[in-house]
């Protein structure tokens, strides 16, 4: 079940970060400039490393902090992104109406509790 709340907890501060995005950033297109794993060895996500110039002329390139298996991204791929204009490396991307990083997020901490929460009331069932 802690699991599913960290997923759960996860999905909620990418969808508050999102709404905060659409309110007050600026879209913008980025690049895709490489594709990185995580340090731990057991992990195969790639994580995007995007290049983009935000609204003062600062050019950006950072790392996004959702990563995939297989990549959600290739290298060259031009992107759509919202960025804070006062920190840009606050940024999503996507300017799309849905949200999938917080659905995707929200349904495996959802399922997660689900069975968690089953597995404890399944001896007084």
């Amino acid at each position: 079940m802690g699991i599913g709340g960290v997923f759960g907890c996860a999905a909620v501060a990418q969808h508050r970060k999102r709404t905060r995005l659409r309110q007050t950033g600026i879209v913008t297109e980025g690049v895709v400039v490489k594709l990185e794993r995580d340090n731990d060895p057991e992990s195969s996500s790639l994580y995007p490393v995007i290049r983009f110039t935000a609204l003062n002329g600062e050019v950006v390139i950072m790392r996004y902090n959702f990563g995939s298996q297989p990549a959600a991204f290739h290298v060259g791929q031009q992107v759509q992104l919202l960025h804070d204009p006062l920190a840009p490396k606050e940024f999503v991307i996507g300017a799309g109406s849905i949200d999938w990083e917080t659905i995707v997020f929200g349904l495996i901490g959802t399922g997660l509790l689900g069975v968690g929460l089953y597995g404890c009331i399944k001896p007084y069932i």
